[in-house]
C-alpha cells in the first residue's frame, strides 16, 4: 500500500479506505491510521513499520456504526471512570 500511495499521491482517501476493508480478508495484525492525504497516511505506514514495539492493548475502537444499545455511551461514561476521564480529555 505504501508504494501504491507513494506512486499516486493523489489517490483518492475515501476510496482507499472503503477499498481496503469492504469485502476483504482481515488480516490478524491490523493498524489504524488517520489523515487528510497520501502524503500523511505515507508518513504514518512508515512510522509504523519502524515501529517495533510488539502488540498493544485496544484502549478503545469506535466503529461508527451505531450502537449495541442506546445510551451505550451514557453507560460507559457514567460507569467507568477511566472511560469519562478520556472522555474529558
Amino acid at each position: 500500500m505504501l508504494g501504491s500511495l507513494k506512486q499516486n499521491p493523489v489517490l483518492s482517501l475515501d476510496k482507499l479506505s472503503f477499498t481496503t476493508t469492504a469485502r476483504r480478508l482481515h488480516h490478524q495484525l491490523r493498524v489504524m491510521l488517520t489523515g487528510s492525504s497520501a502524503e500523511e497516511v505515507c508518513t504514518q505506514i512508515e512510522a509504523a513499520l519502524c515501529d517495533q514495539t510488539g502488540m498493544t492493548k485496544i484502549v478503545f475502537t469506535f466503529t461508527g456504526q451505531g450502537v449495541q444499545y442506546p445510551v451505550i455511551g451514557k453507560d460507559l461514561f457514567d460507569n467507568f471512570s477511566l472511560f469519562r476521564t478520556e472522555m474529558h480529555r
